[in-house]
């Protein structure tokens, strides 16, 4: 379960970590993970936005990729509003180990 974990990384953090979870991961092993996505030029993060094609490139490789749900939360959201974001999207993720 990876709640804020990969969000709370910039970009050019984001394949080591990637890279340390496929090490630390076993086979046919699930994993859910939730990430934010929003235009980055609107906000600094963090959180980072993390889209659904940044995940598939940290991951793809190594696991299966199933996008479970994707919510426009930035109503329920006012602090990233204020932040000047004018979408926020949360994601769901599962992560099938190959």
């Amino acid at each position: 379960y990876d709640r804020a974990s990969l969000i709370a990384f910039p970009l050019e953090m984001r394949m080591s970590y990637a890279q340390t979870m496929c090490a630390l991961v076993g086979r046919s092993t699930k994993t859910l993970l939730l990430t934010v996505s929003y235009d980055a030029s609107q906000m600094d993060g963090p959180p980072f936005s993390v889209p659904e094609a940044n995940v598939r490139e940290l991951y793809g490789e190594d696991f299966g990729v199933d996008v479970l749900m994707c919510d426009e939360i930035i109503d329920e959201e006012s602090k990233f509003r204020e932040r000047g974001l004018t979408s926020l999207l949360r994601e769901a993720f599962c992560l099938t180990r190959r």
